[in-house]
Order: C-alpha cells, then structure tokens, then sequence
C-alpha cells in the first residue's frame, strides 16, 4: 500500500512560504487572475448601465 503515490498527500519540503508583502502577493497572484478582475469588472460596468438605461426608458415610455 506504500507503493502507491498519492498525488493529494502534502509533502513539507513541497510547500511554499506564504508572501510577505504587498509586492509578493502581486506576484503570486499573476497577470491572469489581475486579468480575470478587470474583466468581470468592466463586464459588470457595461450590464448596470445598460439595464438602468433600459428602465429609464421604459419607465419613461409607460408613466
């Protein structure tokens, strides 16, 4: 049953030291995830005021 690799088992000279800083979290964290944000973040800009004015509107048109 040894023989066996578990590829879930935690191993300590496997495991990183969290970051420190400000600067080391940035690093770890990478372009992608910074990417990903910026995205959801513009996409949520776009659907707020598309649906505002889209009430408006019709808000408008009905009363």
């Amino acid at each position: 049953m040894s023989d066996i690799n578990d590829p879930y088992q935690l191993r300590p000279e496997e495991v990183i030291e969290p970051p420190k800083t400000f600067l080391d979290t940035l690093k770890r964290i990478g372009p992608g995830m910074i990417l990903a944000a910026s995205i959801v973040g513009s996409g949520e800009l776009i659907a707020t005021t598309t649906l505002g004015a889209c009430k408006f509107f019709a808000g408008r048109l009905s009363g």
